[in-house]
């Protein structure tokens, strides 16, 4: 079996050694990813054009699914192989001069986000290695393969035409996007993984040929998910990422030509699936050097992709060599990507925002006015671009509370706004966003309200920063016609001067601002003035 691209690239190291800097480039670092079947660490630097280039790579065998997928908690072994493991990747770290926290990052995916002792774990975890876990949500992993996907779609623009489903079966769970051109427009995380259907199913004194009827119907009703969201329009190609695809790969095309995306014929697959599901486990660790997670998650991972390829009659699959891991490394350098994200994140807060009824152009305003004062300040008061992000899903959001009431609609806004979902925005992020919401209006935070009061100090910080601005903006929208179409901001000692040009008259915006202005002052320590 050959050695992917990337392997190769790996082992030669690209010629960097530990310690090496570069003019090019703009990131260094390095993530550890703890999946359901195994511990993967990519080193990497990003260059100033945002390209990656992995530098090292580490797999380990630690299968967290195992303990989750069967009893719902993680055994004591199997953290202490995890802390192992973590071990070996300090030392790892330590040859490149990677011990900073911004250089490093550990995420968990399903298998820890499930696992009822996660907090445990984590708690375990930081006390013998410092390395503190942080468990994905859904979004965070949208977020990121999304990302992946417009990267190859850059590479690749042939594969960017029409609609596109990609999609990654992992050992707990399965990711799917559907893209039109390059738009989302489904994404979901299923719980339907290859290694949780083989260890879910190895409890039922049943036959092989039953075992196997379980799983078709289980990959069948996500087919069914999948169908009705892609209505009657059936997707183009399908993409395909992970590790069991990529290993099928090379054991189906061993000479291949190395490429950054491959075809693979699904006959080929689905041959090579007969073959996998009937060899025993055993067999599999011998001839293909798995760990016992991986050979028994290898049949169940064909079946979901081979099945999907039938039902919407594609006749070839792109495997893309694409992973959690880089993408994240992206993520870290930062740079332009969330520029890239953020109009997708935008059209769903706007959709879910046009079914509560809200004054769509007045949001829209306020969402443009709060963003030109965000970027006076940005700067000066460490304002970044995920702050935008939380900001503007508040200004768009921050009246779907009338939907409930009139009354105290702020409070109920925060309710609707963290009880939703949207495409790419986390958890922690869509909380964040709730409580700008919340305060767009009357009370100003205090630590005994809920949520705010759980809040650590930067981020409470951050929620009063863009609540202030959040009220501005709205202040300057009083008269729901857009009047104040825009501005000139300049400083004046503790004055911050807006001067508003083709307005004849402020009145009703100084009023407002008497009302919802001290906020700001209190936070930035600037005296709002506008003038005309």
């Amino acid at each position: 079996m050959s050695k992917s691209p990337k392997s190769e690239a790996s082992s030669a190291g690209f010629g960097r050694t530990p310690g090496d800097s570069s003019a090019s480039t703009m990131f260094f670092g390095a993530v550890v990813d703890i999946g359901a079947t195994s511990l993967r660490m990519a080193i990497g630097e990003v260059n100033c054009e945002g390209r990656l280039r992995v530098i090292d790579e580490l797999k380990l065998p630690v299968s967290l699914g195992m303990d989750t997928f069967t009893v719902g908690r993680i055994e004591r072994k199997t953290a202490t192989a995890t802390v192992r493991a973590l071990r070996l990747c300090r030392k790892k770290l330590a040859e490149f001069r990677l011990d900073t926290p911004t250089a490093v990052r550990v995420v968990a995916t399903s298998a820890v986000r499930e696992a009822r002792n996660r907090v445990e774990l984590i708690d375990h975890v930081f006390n013998l290695t410092g390395f503190e876990i942080e468990p994905l949500d859904e979004a965070d992993v949208h977020r990121v393969t999304y990302l992946e996907v417009l990267g190859v779609f850059d590479k690749h623009p042939e594969l960017s035409k029409g609609r596109t489903f990609a999609i990654e079966i992992g050992g707990g769970s399965t990711e799917a996007i559907v893209l039109q051109d390059r738009d989302v427009i489904f994404s979901n995380t299923f719980r339907m993984g290859s290694l949780r259907m083989r260890r879910t199913l190895d409890g039922f004194r049943t036959s092989r040929d039953r075992i196997r009827e379980i799983m078709e119907g289980e990959v069948s009703r996500v087919g069914d998910r999948l169908e009705a969201a892609m209505g009657p329009n059936p997707p183009d190609q399908m993409l395909v990422m992970g590790g069991d695809i990529r290993l099928a790969a090379d054991i189906l095309y061993p000479n291949r030509p190395a490429a950054d995306v491959e075809t693979i014929d699904v006959n080929d697959l689905e041959q090579l699936f007969e073959t996998i599901w009937a060899t025993s486990t055993d067999q599999l660790v011998g001839s293909y050097r798995l760990s016992i997670a991986d050979a028994e998650s290898f049949a169940p991972a064909l079946m979901a992709y081979t099945y999907l390829a039938r039902r919407f009659k594609l006749s070839s699959l792109y495997l893309t060599d694409t992973n959690l891991r880089e993408g994240l490394l992206l993520d870290m350098a930062g740079g332009g990507r969330a520029a890239k994200i953020r109009p997708q994140i935008l059209a769903s807060v706007r959709a879910s925002a046009t079914k509560y009824g809200i004054d769509e152009k007045h949001a829209e305003h306020v969402c443009k006015l709060s963003e030109l004062i965000f970027r006076e300040l940005a700067a000066e008061f460490s304002l970044t671009e995920n702050c935008l992000l939380i900001l503007q899903v508040a200004a768009w959001l921050h009246e779907v509370g009338m939907f409930v009431n009139v009354r105290s609609y702020h409070k109920h806004s925060l309710y609707l706004i963290r009880s939703s979902e949207f495409f790419g925005i986390s958890a922690k992020n869509l909380l964040l966003a709730a409580l700008v919401a919340r305060y767009h209006r009357r009370a100003v935070p205090q630590p005994t309200h809920e949520f705010y009061g759980l809040l650590d100090r930067r981020d409470r910080a951050t929620v009063c920063k863009l609540a202030a601005i959040l009220r501005v903006a709205k202040s300057l929208d009083v008269s729901r016609h857009g009047r104040v179409a825009g501005f000139q901001m300049s400083r004046s000692g503790a004055r911050l001067v807006l001067e508003v040009k083709n307005v004849s008259d402020l009145t009703l915006e100084n009023l407002e601002l008497q009302q919802l202005g001290s906020l700001f002052e209190d936070t930035f320590g600037l005296k709002l003035v506008l003038t005309i």
